[in-house]
């Protein structure tokens, strides 16, 4: 996986407001269409509108958001499949998991971890509550739905120019031996995936989730630049999002918190476009923005989200690289990526300029 260059003002000159109108968008229909959690749709959509890049392309909308709702409906089918067989069941997951792992590291196609990171999701779920994991497929789907129909609605009233230079993909990693560096990620994901689905608290899911993201990068530079990227949009979402909520406790109106919400979002794309650090720094802290809103929103307390969810982040980073590089250390000491760093270089995404085979990059 790589990140994605820099939005170009010139090239989309709406771009900071159409994906802070979005964002927020999600944040007010998670209670009409009684979403819960509620925090996939806002969190998705980050993804979805900040990873547009180039000329909007809408039959390429459509059909991300057609594969998102397959892609989750495929693996919890896989899992009511081997419903009561504990055994198959973790089996299954796993080579779902290492066929996600050798499609990164052979070629780079961004659905590898977005099939990693809901298989990962979807079993653990499933495993404590198939209630549960039937409430974040229906909330994916109903994601994908309103996806397809914002971002071309979206895309027409704050067009980016017809004109735009196309994001041509990136080379595939040049990796020695993808099935054995696949198989030692597996073996990384593996406990943590056990551990889960033997009872650990559903609540630290975040834990895997950074970890599964971690492993999907090549290198160990990306890897690094991935964790420290994560920590610090926690930090920065965690803070501006509780500054919108004690804001917003000055004047308790709902209209007040999507006001703040798209204010925030604002700032956080407009750096995208031009901040001091990397454009996926600002997108994932926009993502962690509206996971905590979203979670205010039904009950939960702010500082505690934020809190925990840094702390997980950490700990995901820090326990993802840590134990691969010491089995790397152990059984591929002399298997390198030759090419790809992490840094604002371009990759597809499933946004409206994203091709139909590439998948979002989950902003965590």
């Amino acid at each position: 996986m790589a990140a994605l260059p820099r939005p170009s003002r010139s090239d989309d000159p709406f771009f900071s407001l159409r994906c802070a109108i979005g964002v927020t968008a999600g944040l007010a229909l998670i209670e009409p269409l009684a979403l819960n959690p509620g925090m996939i749709l806002p969190s998705m959509l980050v993804s979805l509108f900040c990873g547009q890049r180039g000329p909007y392309r809408p039959v390429s909308s459509i059909m991300t958001a057609a594969i998102l709702a397959v892609l989750i409906w495929t693996i919890f089918g896989l899992c009511v499949l081997t419903q009561g067989m504990p055994a198959v069941q973790f089996v299954a997951l796993l080579a779902v998991c290492y066929g996600a792992l050798y499609l990164l590291l052979r070629t780079g196609n961004q659905l590898g971890v977005m099939v990693l990171v809901f298989t990962s999701m979807i079993g653990v779920l499933f495993g404590n509550s198939r209630a549960g994991a039937e409430a974040m497929r229906d909330a994916f789907t109903v994601t994908a739905v309103v996806s397809a129909l914002l971002i071309p609605l979206l895309n027409l009233l704050l067009p980016p120019r017809r004109d735009a230079a196309p994001i041509p993909p990136p080379p595939p990693p040049a990796l020695e031996r993808p099935g054995l560096h696949a198989l030692l990620r597996l073996a990384v994901l593996a406990p943590v995936l056990l551990a889960f689905l033997a009872g650990a608290p559903v609540s630290g899911l975040i834990f895997m989730i950074i970890v599964a993201l971690v492993l999907g990068y090549p290198t160990r530079d990306a890897q690094r630049t991935q964790g420290r990227e994560r920590i610090l949009s926690t930090v920065q979402g965690g803070l501006v999002g509780i500054v919108v909520l004690v804001l917003f406790t000055l004047q308790a109106q709902f209209p007040v918190l999507l006001l703040l919400v798209l204010l925030a979002a604002l700032w956080f794309t407009e750096r995208m476009v031009a901040g001091p650090r990397s454009a996926n720094t600002y997108q994932l802290g926009l993502s962690v923005l509206a996971v905590i809103v979203s979670g205010a929103t039904l009950g939960t307390h702010p500082l505690e989200t934020a809190t925990t969810r840094l702390l997980l982040t950490i700990g995901g980073a820090a326990f993802g690289l840590a134990a691969l590089s010491l089995l790397e250390w152990a059984f591929a000491p002399a298997g390198r990526a030759c090419s790809g760093t992490g840094q604002d270089t371009p990759t597809p995404q499933p946004s409206a300029s994203a091709s139909a085979s590439a998948m979002p990059r989950p902003s965590g």
